[in-house]
């Protein structure tokens, strides 16, 4: 959404746009009126390559087109640090979004072991020991041992799966010597300042919506149900297991819960399927549903849900739904924190606990959900954005 919309803005604005993308069966497609052109997934796609097999293909498709900027959205094996490396040394501008944890986390979600937020500062030993427990080993005395052991360059080349943290460490260097890094929210630049990147060098520029579903007022409850919603993927990071935990005790004729859920081949099916049968709530699942559906998704909600338990960069569905009016309950955490102002437009909380009680206030107290959303102001757009992203253009120009 967020490639797209600052697309689509570029060149509503003059500008000339090309979105590079990955797949092995397409070489070029049109969609919406933005061009899209395709590079192969790189060969051995499990860590990145110095020499990536995609990457004449990349510069083939950039010298055909001129660019003045590169500006990449993701890091993966396919199209990541390498990349960039050797577009810098041939001389093209280049910037970097991080929309995720990931680019200084190698198990993606800075939680120390999973648990508690991390500080973000990228330590080997202490990245290592959260890798290895993540990998299932707890045994601190192994996961010490395995640590001095992996960083033999012969060890990592035999075990690939204990080169993570050497590679992301490689991986923060290069990014360090880009033109520009762009975050989503400004705990993301306060990791990054604690790994030294240079100040000058990162700019916040937030999600946005598009100034067309933003509403000014939202329709009044009614003497019914509250109906409270989910949208996002059924994964234990984004904490959808809650929602059954916070439901499970609240008489059914007291609420509705409607879930649009996002499934991928990838997603773990036992956690995902268990949690389907919600064992007997009142709940409506939707798969799937495209971008075109998410607002009239928004509107039958009275209340968001997003009980993720990772630090969220938006997440985007939380501009979504302060455009539409709806009020949220989520975590006092990530991005979240800088989106919501607790208890007078939604609701952030520190615990599970916290999670199940202010759900059951609203039920009993439903005059609550139509205060948070008269309280709703939310005014940024992708204009906003467009002109942010203009502006650090030009000025790496």
């Amino acid at each position: 959404m967020y490639v797209q919309q600052l697309a689509m803005e570029l060149i509503n604005n003059g500008h000339e746009c090309l979105i590079i993308s990955l797949s092995n069966e397409m070489e070029e497609l049109e969609y919406e009126g933005l061009r899209i052109k395709y590079i192969p997934f790189n060969k051995g796609e499990f860590q990145e390559s110095d020499n990536p097999s995609n990457l004449h293909k990349l510069i083939s498709i950039l010298d055909s087109y001129n660019p003045d900027v590169f500006h990449l959205h993701t890091l993966s094996p396919s199209l990541g640090a390498s990349h960039i490396q050797h577009l810098k040394d041939i001389g093209y501008k280049v910037l970097f979004t991080t929309h995720l944890p990931n680019f200084t986390c190698t198990r993606g979600d800075l939680l120390r072991n999973g648990k508690e937020v991390c500080d973000g500062l990228v330590e080997y030993q202490k990245c290592m020991s959260c890798e290895l427990n993540k990998l299932g080993l707890k045994n601190a005395l192994v996961s010490t041992i395995l640590t001095k052991l992996s960083t033999n360059n012969s060890i990592q080349r035999l075990f690939p799966t204990l080169s993570g943290v050497a590679n992301k460490m490689k991986q923060i260097d290069t990014l360090k010597k880009i033109d520009k890094i762009i975050t989503v929210s400004n705990w993301q630049k306060e990791v990054l300042l604690k790994n030294s990147f240079e100040a000058h060098k990162i700019s916040v520029v937030r999600q946005s919506v598009s100034k067309s579903i933003i509403i000014n007022t939202k329709k009044k409850l009614t003497d019914r149900k509250i109906v409270f919603g989910y949208i996002g993927r059924v994964v234990p990071e984004k904490g959808f297991h809650l929602l059954f935990e916070s439901f499970k005790d609240i008489p059914s004729q007291s609420y509705d819960l409607k879930i649009a859920a996002i499934k991928s081949p990838h997603h773990t099916v036992y956690y995902y399927s268990q949690l389907k049968l919600m064992q007997g709530l009142p709940s409506r699942w939707l798969e799937n549903i495209n971008s075109n559906e998410v607002i009239s998704f928004l509107d039958e909600l009275d209340v968001l849900l997003v009980p993720s338990t990772w630090l969220e960069t938006g997440p985007y569905v939380i501009y979504e739904a302060l455009a539409r009016k709806v009020p949220i309950i989520a975590f006092n955490k990530g991005g979240a924190t800088e989106l919501i102002e607790d208890k007078r437009n939604s609701i952030l909380v520190n615990s599970d606990e916290e999670f199940k009680n202010n759900i059951l206030k609203l039920i009993n107290h439903p005059e609550m959900i139509q205060n948070y959303s008269t309280n709703i102001n939310l005014t940024r757009t992708t204009e906003h954005m467009y002109k942010e992203m203009e502006h650090i253009y030009a000025e790496i120009l």
